[in-house]
């Protein structure tokens, strides 16, 4: 059996190795203000406590602040590993940071067994959720007295998404081919995706900014995955892309490289034949040639808008005005020019 777990630092320790008192060591750790503590046992408290690796109490802290959590809980689905979503949540954090509140993100959140473990382990002020919550779920939110932020980024059955962002994506595919020349547009996605909602929407807010704009039916392209089965299918779309210009939106900046690549193989031109976007923003979009337009996620926005409602749902002053900056944004490249 491994070393036994050490004996969990208190501020007697911390008291004990400065030499002060325990009501000392409150006045310090916690700020009190009022109090005349002179500084070098102000300084000797802290490096006591620094050097003894003293965590002070967060059940006794939220005592001491009239028993407030300063815990947000982050339900999310396990989805598949992006950039984006680690820096929305990083985003989310600091900003939640800037509120005095921690942040713990539940990743496997849907699965109801590891969400009973985590309403036996902690206590939060309040909970955003990235999906649709069940109704056992909010029902025991109600019942805690815990507000809940939803902030689910795509349609749940029949439900639509808190802030329509994956439409909206489709939506500024679709727009900036058909400014940019496209007298048709095709959709081309994966499937098996682990959340199906997210390309269903992008195509519906593709189709919706077509007809708006008299750009007709848009074409959906299934591929099969990422990688090499996804080129037969692009290159089938190639070929029978016909007389004018094909506008291609692409689910992600993946599919829309191998669309590049694919038309350079054919001898068919991009942008002069073939417009292509996709959607990250990813670093591969600038190393291929040509380089490839793409819509951008502005995380930071987004989850300073989430912050907010937080600060508004736990009755706490905003530190600074809700950003009033769009979610997506296009970043027009070669492939779009």
């Amino acid at each position: 059996m491994g070393e036994a777990l050490r004996q969990r630092v208190t501020s007697h320790d911390v008291a004990k190795a400065a030499g002060v008192s325990r009501t000392t060591v409150s006045f310090v750790l916690n700020g009190a203000s009022g109090q005349s503590i002179p500084e070098a046992t102000r300084q000797a408290v802290l490096r006591a406590a620094r050097e003894l690796g003293y965590v002070p109490s967060a059940a006794a802290s939220a005592l001491r602040s009239g028993g407030v959590s300063r815990l947000v809980l982050v339900l999310a689905p396990d989805w598949e590993p992006a950039a984006v979503t680690d820096t929305a949540l990083s985003e989310l954090t600091r900003e939640l940071r800037s509120l005095s509140h921690a942040t713990l993100v539940a990743r496997s959140a849907e699965d109801p067994d590891d969400l009973e473990l985590v309403w036996r382990t902690v206590s939060p002020a309040a909970v955003v959720s990235l999906f649709d919550p069940s109704p056992a779920v909010r029902t025991r939110l109600e019942r805690m007295g815990v507000p809940l932020i939803e902030v689910f980024l795509h349609s749940y059955g029949d439900r639509a998404a808190h802030e329509d962002v994956q439409s909206e994506v489709g939506r500024s595919q679709a727009l900036h081919l058909l400014e940019r020349g496209a007298d048709r547009l095709a959709y081309v996605h994966p499937a098996g995706v682990r959340e199906p909602a997210v390309p269903l929407d992008r195509l519906r807010g593709a189709r919706e900014a077509s007809r708006a704009h008299g750009g007709g039916e848009v074409e959906a392209v299934t591929v099969p995955a990422f990688g090499a089965p996804a080129l037969a299918p692009i290159r089938g779309l190639l070929a029978r892309r016909g007389g004018g210009r094909l506008g291609i939106c692409a689910y992600n900046d993946s599919l829309a490289v191998a669309a590049v690549t694919e038309a350079a193989a054919a001898g068919i031109r991009v942008p002069q034949d073939v417009l292509v976007i996709g959607v990250d923003d990813d670093p591969v979009t600038e190393v291929v040639r040509p380089t490839v337009s793409s819509v951008r996620f502005n995380a930071g926005a987004h989850m300073r808008r989430v912050a907010a409602a937080v600060a508004d749902a736990v009755g706490m002053r905003r530190p600074r005005p809700v950003p009033a900056d769009p979610v997506v944004e296009v970043v027009r490249r070669e492939s779009t020019s």
